[in-house]
């Protein structure tokens, strides 16, 4: 099915008058060349209770608490999507679940008409915070499950007790009805064993009855920003999308010659302020909406093609594909 045809039944089906209205506005706006990205990916809290082997925060992670926006702030920041043409709120992190205001900023992007969704490591989502954002209108709960196995989930995640908390915040966010997706990503350990605990994961989310899982590559960012051993060869990453059995189970990059889709698909937002075309991408910094509108930032982005990865990204995420000296430039620059 054709993307285009996807994303008219998202917005059109069992949604409220306000989505079904903004994504005709949207379509309006197209027809006379105004066009942002679908999705206003927003990184609300570098804090986090978790320390990822391969956090994309990195060396940012429970860092930098004071620069948070405000809830006013995020407000206006939700106004201007609106008002841009966007479809969706995406809370980002760190973890979200840290922010006292979460439940409130995903019924404000709610009431707006957004789609609102966020990502968490679910340590946090107890029965009362599922209910909770069952009450905001969440549309969209995704949690990270970095393996099957309890002990190297937690471990990953340097967090004891990581894994269990989690599944028991999807069971409780499927129990509200909301929609569920698990996102993990494919590391060499996986391609050694045989892609085992990759397919014990697809069938923990069956059980689970989750929506969906979305797997995703190695990236060198973050905390593996030069971990160029972590990332999978072109060979590799044929093997793992042995798994690809959509709708249940995805991928970014399905095959060798899809493209990424920062900054077309999505922008990022970080808790400082700064837009880039995708939380990977930490040195391509658009503007920061702290001293600059949004909607001359995303022209900078749509006129100069400042992703840099609309042509040369394809197969797996563009920041790995540098070259050798763009490689020794990064690894002094730590």
């Amino acid at each position: 099915m054709k993307t285009e045809v996807i994303y008219t039944i998202k917005y059109l089906t069992g949604t409220s008058f306000r989505t079904k209205y903004l994504f005709f506005r949207r379509q309006w706006m197209k027809s006379f060349g105004t066009w942002v990205p679908r999705q206003l990916w927003i990184g609300i809290t570098n804090r986090c209770l978790c320390n990822c082997v391969h956090c994309l925060v990195g060396p940012s992670l429970n860092k930098n608490g004071k620069t948070e926006f405000t809830t006013a702030e995020y407000r206006r920041l939700i106004d201007e999507g609106c008002s841009l043409g966007f479809m969706e709120a995406v809370y980002f992190g760190g973890e979200p679940l840290l922010r006292n205001d979460i439940v409130e900023l995903v019924d404000y992007a709610n009431t707006k008409g957004l789609l609102a969704s966020l990502f968490t490591n679910g340590v946090m989502l107890s029965k009362e915070m599922a209910d909770r954002l069952k009450g905001a209108g969440l549309n969209m709960c995704n949690v990270s499950l970095d393996s099957a196995n309890p002990a190297t989930h937690d471990r990953l995640r340097g967090l004891n007790g990581c894994f269990n908390k989690a599944v028991k915040g999807i069971r409780y966010i499927v129990a509200n009805e909301i929609k569920c997706s698990i996102w993990t990503y494919a590391s060499k350990e996986d391609i050694r064993s045989g892609l085992i605990d990759l397919r014990n994961l697809i069938l923990l989310g069956k059980e689970l009855r989750v929506d969906k899982i979305n797997i995703l590559f190695p990236m060198a960012s973050g905390n593996w920003l030069c971990s160029w051993s972590e990332m999978l060869t072109a060979e590799e990453r044929g093997n793992v999308r042995a798994l690809h059995a959509p709708p249940f189970v995805n991928f970014e990059f399905p095959d060798e010659g899809d493209h990424c889709s920062a900054g077309k698909v999505f922008i990022y937002i970080s808790p400082e302020g700064d837009v880039y075309p995708c939380p990977a991408l930490s040195h391509c910094v658009l503007g920061n909406i702290r001293s600059q509108q949004l909607n001359s930032i995303l022209r900078n982005l749509i006129n100069n093609n400042a992703a840099g990865s609309q042509s040369t990204c394809s197969g797996e995420c563009w920041i790995n594909k540098r070259n050798s000296d763009d490689r020794k430039f990064w690894s002094k620059s730590i």
